[in-house]
């Protein structure tokens, strides 16, 4: 069905990647009880489609993917995420319990997503790359307060947490919004 040349022309894991990854942590000179964090992170992931992956999505509908003019399948092509974040922690060791606050500021770039669908007669899923490029852009904001409570000769041990996440994405189509945006 397939020769060897066609696989390899078009199989993606062929490619080696290079996944940088660097995170730096800040610690503040401590004022009393409070202590100040402030942190920096960056990171690259590709999702690489496997073997399995590949036979069970592409090889079933070798006569309905689209092919280029060679007639070789096209192979679905890894995922690839970037992530940037910019956070600030405050943690205050106070006589009443600790409370910290988790502020980031983060944006994500997400290449290549692989979308399943359900073909015409909603029969079988379908798996194809999409050529969108999604940026989010968000903050998020956690809250963190645990004390103890006297109960007689036992204390009981109260956490509490909230979180609140505000983000955009949105979706790039073309090279010139591509190129615009970076």
């Amino acid at each position: 069905l397939l020769s060897e040349k066609s696989y390899s022309d078009n199989k993606a894991s062929n490619k080696d990647y290079w996944l940088p990854r660097i995170a730096v942590i800040y610690k503040f000179k401590n004022e009393g009880k409070t202590q100040n964090y402030l942190k920096g992170m960056y990171g690259k992931a590709v999702n690489e489609i496997n073997v399995v992956q590949n036979a069970n999505d592409i090889m079933p509908n070798f006569y309905s993917v689209k092919t280029d003019l060679n007639n070789k399948i096209q192979y679905l092509k890894p995922e690839q995420i970037n992530t940037f974040e910019i956070g600030h922690t405050l943690v205050n060791d106070g006589e009443k319990g600790i409370f910290e606050m988790n502020t980031n500021i983060f944006l994500n770039s997400l290449d290549g997503l692989i979308s399943r669908r359900l073909n015409e007669t909603n029969t079988k899923a379908v798996s194809f790359n999409d050529t969108k490029r999604l940026i989010t852009r968000g903050v998020e904001i956690m809250l963190k307060k645990s004390f103890n409570l006297k109960l007689g000769a036992h204390s009981l041990r109260i956490a509490l947490n909230s979180g609140l996440t505000l983000q955009s994405t949105k979706t790039l189509t073309t090279p010139e919004d591509k190129k615009s945006f970076q």
